[in-house]
């Protein structure tokens, strides 16, 4: 007697949510942050400032140094113009080396040679010996030929001998270098990477003239004093968190009062400027006067930014160094923890505290379960936040993988959100072909659906990505952007089939071959393309389950799917006696994966006639087993399949 039992390899139902949810038949959710709008974020691009224009010059190259135009000692040279003992050589006309030898007796060179003891420049300088025959003379200038001269090494510089090449008469007479040049070569030169000085926000080199020169420095805080100005400048004194350390050393009431004025006096003005804001801020939303704990709240939910402003340090000046200082805390003794993570928080700037708050909100917005307990679920919740939802925080406090999500998750994790925070988190997971596939999908909504608002903009959006759909092309590349494993089709099949949820149905995509996907898209596809989509659940679900059988429109499609498995080598008649006293799936499973391929053929041919002959959709089980049992007895259409099947 054949008992009705649904065979999973040929004549598996479909779920009434039709086909694959994620990629071809379910509307796939948009949320109400219209994704038109959604803005993907980019590098900004920063301005390197080392490319500044060097405005620094060398000075001092206009003139030719000077000694070529006036040179003194070409001009007037005394000992060629008015040498007396060139004119008569005693040796020419009257040689008295021959008669009466002057070197010996009366030797003219020694006591009256012109040459010697009247040359003008040397020890009988008429200018000197005579003055009547120049007059006097001064500005250092001698008689040179009665006149009144300055020697050859010097320049007559308004009436006073000057030496050239100096600071103050360079190339010539009045010729002075500007401060800081020096005269070099008959030129004033300045000389080149003297000093370092600021120059606007960096730091240049300057010559001894003053004159700007290369940058040697950019300075991302500023330039002060000729060099970089740190991060920031934790002022013990005139800070506001000074203030509060002064004044907690005061004396209560008003014995204290000259104390805390004190303290008030010694304010810087930014320190001023930080404390007003933190004042003004508790006293307009009533913190003061609560209790500790209250106040805590009060501050971490109205005046969170201007109390960091107030109590900061230059320690950790990046919330990733204000981490390295806590995680040590936390693992150190419980009763040393608070103060530990205290100190490290304000010893921290501004900005790093701000960041790192900033990314426990979004853990704490994230795991709600956190808040009443503290066991392996909050953990794992938060972890997961860690690098999804919240990665955009927690990545400037923390060293996180690099993002390599894929597609089909940043689609998933994107409809999910219902804040732009978590939406921005997901796209800070994604890598950046992942964004671009996304990207393609907006891009191609916007350009189908762009003049649309409201409801009539998402009931376009979800036609466009769904069957038959202008955007079904991108939609269908993002989806197949994943994680694959090593499954075969029929495994995928035999998984997704068993699904209820859209979890389930992913984790049996994941596990499955990229090849294997492909497969059972195009099963879904040909159903789509024969059942309308727009059909009730379960009308589409009948018309789905037809096109799978045997003569439907998808049967070949289907049987590629299910063809792609390992197969075992169990004959159709051990198929037959071990398949039909199972009354569960894994008993089917495994009765079908024992069998070779001739074996499964043969016994699916067995059904599909049956199907033929009992339409399983108008008959009740009864009357499908009586129709069933027929089919394969004597006299019955079906009896040759069944008896092929059992004889192998």
């Amino acid at each position: 007697m054949l008992k009705r039992l649904a065979f999973p390899v040929v004549a598996l139902m479909f779920f009434a949510c039709g086909g694959d949810g994620s990629v071809i038949d379910q509307e796939l959710p948009f949320d109400v942050f219209l994704p038109g709008d959604r803005d993907v974020p980019k590098q900004d691009q920063g301005q390197d400032p080392g490319e500044q224009e060097d405005r620094g010059q060398e000075q001092g190259q206009e003139q030719d140094p000077g000694g070529v135009d006036d040179d003194p000692g070409q001009d007037q040279d005394p000992g060629q113009d008015d040498d007396p003992g060139q004119g008569e050589d005693p040796g020419q006309d009257d040689d008295p080396g021959q008669h009466e030898d002057p070197g010996q007796d009366d030797d003219p060179g020694q006591s009256d040679d012109p040459g010697q003891d009247q040359d003008p420049g040397q020890d009988d300088d008429p200018g000197q010996d005579d003055g009547e025959t120049c007059g006097p003379c001064s500005g250092g200038k001698v008689c040179i030929d009665n006149v009144c001269q300055c020697p050859d090494n010097l320049m007559d510089c308004s009436g006073t001998c000057t030496q050239l090449g100096t600071d103050t008469n360079c190339a010539g007479c009045g010729d002075k270098c500007q401060t800081g040049a020096t005269c070099q070569n008959g030129a004033c030169k300045c000389t080149e990477m003297v000093q370092k000085k600021c120059c606007g926000d960096n730091v240049c080199w300057f010559d001894s003239c003053g004159n700007q020169g290369a940058v040697v420095e950019t300075c991302e805080y500023g330039c002060g004093n000729g060099a970089c100005l740190p991060s920031c400048f934790d002022d013990p004194v005139g800070s506001c968190k000074a203030f509060y350390g002064c004044v907690g050393g005061c004396a209560a009431g008003t014995p204290g009062e000259t104390c805390r004025n004190q303290c008030f006096n010694r304010l810087s003005t930014e320190g001023l400027n930080n404390l007003t804001n933190l004042d003004t801020c508790l006293g307009n939303n009533s913190c003061y006067g609560l209790s500790d704990d209250d106040f805590s709240d009060c501050v971490d939910e109205y005046c969170i930014e201007p109390y960091y402003n107030c109590f900061w340090g230059c320690s950790y000046p990046t919330c990733n160094l204000l981490m390295a200082c806590i995680d040590p805390c936390l693992a150190g003794p419980e009763a040393n923890r608070t103060t530990c993570v205290n100190n490290c928080w304000e010893g921290a700037t501004p900005e790093a505290q701000l960041d790192l708050n900033a990314a426990l909100e979004c853990n704490s917005n994230a795991c709600p379960i956190c808040n009443t307990t503290s066991g392996t679920e909050c953990d794992e919740c938060w972890d997961q936040a860690t690098v999804t939802t919240c990665r955009a925080y927690w990545s400037k406090c923390v060293e996180l993988p690099e993002p390599s999500g894929y597609c089909s998750v940043l689609w998933r994790c994107f409809q999910s959100c219902n804040t732009e925070e978590c939406q921005d988190a997901c796209v800070a997971e994604a890598s950046p072909e992942a964004n671009q596939m996304f990207d393609a999908i907006y891009d191609c909504i916007d350009a189908n659906c762009g003049t649309l608002s409201g409801s009539e903009w998402l009931t376009c959006a979800n036609a466009s990505i769904n069957f038959r759909g202008a955007c079904k092309t991108q939609m269908d590349t993002c989806m197949a952007d994943r994680a694959y494993g090593t499954g075969l089709c029929l495994d995928l099949w035999n998984c997704y089939m068993g699904c209820g949820t859209a979890e389930c149905r992913e984790a049996c995509r994941t596990a499955a071959s990229r090849d294997a996907n492909t497969k059972l898209n195009n099963i879904f596809d040909c159903i789509n393309t024969v059942c309308d989509p727009d059909l009730p659940d379960d009308q589409w679900n009948t018309c789905a389950n037809t096109a799978i059988k045997a003569g439907g429109a998808c049967r070949a499609v289907t049987n590629v799917c299910l063809e792609d498995r390992v197969y075992g080598t169990g004959t159709c008649n051990q198929l037959w006696e071990c398949y039909m006293p199972c009354t569960d799936d894994t008993c089917w499973q495994t009765c079908v994966g024992a069998a070779s391929k001739q074996a499964i053929e043969l016994f699916q041919d067995v059904f599909d006639c049956i199907d033929g002959v009992c339409d399983s959709d108008v008959l009740d089980d009864d009357a499908w087993l009586t129709c069933a049992n027929a089919s394969i007895n004597t006299g019955g259409v079906c009896k040759a399949k069944y008896d092929t099947c059992r004889n192998n």
